[in-house]
């Protein structure tokens, strides 16, 4: 019996359990503390990682491409649309001002007379007279030119000229032999090519005339202009000088000169010789203008 007590605790004083108790406690609270520091810094760690953008985000700054090319990645094909270019609207050409015919000379009849007075650069020298032809270029005394009256041929030979207008053939629209006009024009380019070697020559095609001019059936008419004006362009062609098909720049879808350009089907109100000189104006380089 007394081995068997040995193995029996001895009791535990009422002081030793209440510091016992008093340790649980503080270890209990230690560990709810250190469990609760834990759980804060997790969270802490959490908050932070969730603020930063992951590391498979794109940059905040990014390239811009070009507005047509195509952007390739791994996961997707991206393509920007094209920027359309902007466009012009065609302007009008303007042409030259009228100081561009400060050495220029005109050779006509009554129609480039009227041509110079309505329209015509007030600068240019003016070798125009009524009823003038290609024969009286060379013989009548038609240009007051420095006190003197001399032919259009003579005065040619008293200044030199940058370029020279020619419009000539309603007075030879009757001749029988329409080459020989052809043939007279060809020696007053010669002689513009003698005088003025460095001119720029413009031949300029006849005007038509009205529809009610025209059926008069005399010799003024609209078929014998055409045949005239092409004995000219095949002269320009011969002598390399330009050809201008003014009659462009006042007929209308019938090939003639409308009611309301002209009085007497014939010659230009002033409204239709300033087409005709915003014509030239847009017509300067010779070159362009010589047949092939």
């Amino acid at each position: 019996m007394n081995s068997q007590k040995n193995f029996h605790k001895p009791p535990v004083s009422p002081k030793v359990r209440r510091h016992r108790r008093k340790r649980r406690l503080i270890l209990g609270g230690a560990a709810v503390v250190l469990i609760a520091l834990i759980v804060g810094i997790v969270f802490l760690i959490r908050g932070c990682t969730a603020g930063s953008p992951p590391e498979s985000s794109s940059p905040a700054t990014t390239t811009t491409q070009p507005a047509t090319t195509t952007t390739e990645s791994s996961s997707q094909t991206t393509t920007q649309a094209p920027t359309t270019p902007a466009t012009t609207e065609p302007t009008e050409p303007q042409g030259v001002d009228d100081s561009y015919f400060d050495n220029a000379c005109f050779i006509g009849d009554s129609r480039t007379q009227a041509f110079m007075m309505y329209a015509g650069p007030a600068n240019a020298a003016d070798f125009s007279s009524k009823g003038l032809s290609i024969s009286k270029v060379f013989s009548d005394k038609t240009v007051k030119l420095d006190g003197q009256e001399l032919s259009v041929s003579d005065a040619l030979g008293k200044k030199q000229f940058g370029k020279v207008y020619i419009m000539l053939g309603l007075n030879e629209l009757g001749w029988s032999y329409p080459e020989i006009f052809a043939d007279r024009c060809g020696d007053l380019i010669d002689r513009i090519k003698e005088t003025s070697p460095d001119a720029d020559i413009f031949i300029q095609s006849i005007l038509p005339v009205t529809a009610a001019r025209n059926d008069r059936g005399d010799y003024i008419n609209n078929a014998r202009i055409l045949q005239y004006n092409e004995l000219l362009k095949n002269l320009c062609k011969e002598k390399q000088v330009a050809y201008l098909n003014v009659r462009e720049a006042v007929e209308d879808e019938n090939g003639c000169l409308p009611d309301e350009a002209s009085s007497d089907g014939v010659h230009l109100n002033k409204t239709y010789c300033q087409k005709w000189y915003d014509y030239l104006k847009t017509h300067t380089n010779a070159a362009d203008y010589i047949p092939s």
